[in-house]
């Protein structure tokens, strides 16, 4: 028998005491899959990288709306300097509003809530595995 062999023998006989230790302990059947936890290990694994990778997704995206909204902010800050509102200044109000920037605002918005239920269904797989 060689050195792997001898560890493998132990480790099953330790395994087969605690399940008999378990199993006088509650007087029920005691069946544990290991390939079962193996594979669900894996998936949470999986899973876990996959809503990491999300997450940060998501910050990202958070960040580039915060960063319009503060522009935007800056933009209109800007406007008026003595209270007062000058009609030269309605365009750029209007470019904020319809713009392709506003747009765009608004497409990461929807991505955001979008990637936030990805996560949450992720989180859901997870707990469904280790169940």
């Amino acid at each position: 028998m060689g050195f792997f062999d001898s560890i493998t023998g132990s480790i099953k006989e330790k395994a087969e005491d605690v399940i008999e230790y378990i199993d006088d302990k509650v007087d029920l059947p005691v069946i544990i899959d290991i390939n079962e936890i193996k594979n669900a290990g894996g998936q949470v694994y999986k899973t876990s990288r996959e809503t990491s990778t999300l997450c940060h997704t998501t910050i990202s995206k958070a960040n580039e709306v915060v960063a319009f909204g503060l522009e935007m902010k800056d933009t209109l800050d800007g406007l008026s300097a003595d209270g007062t509102l000058q009609a030269d200044k309605f365009e750029i109000i209007k470019d904020l509003v319809d713009g392709d920037r506003i747009r765009e605002a608004t497409a990461l918005a929807g991505e955001l809530g979008d990637l936030a239920l990805q996560c949450v269904d992720k989180s859901q797989d997870m707990m469904e595995a280790i169940e």
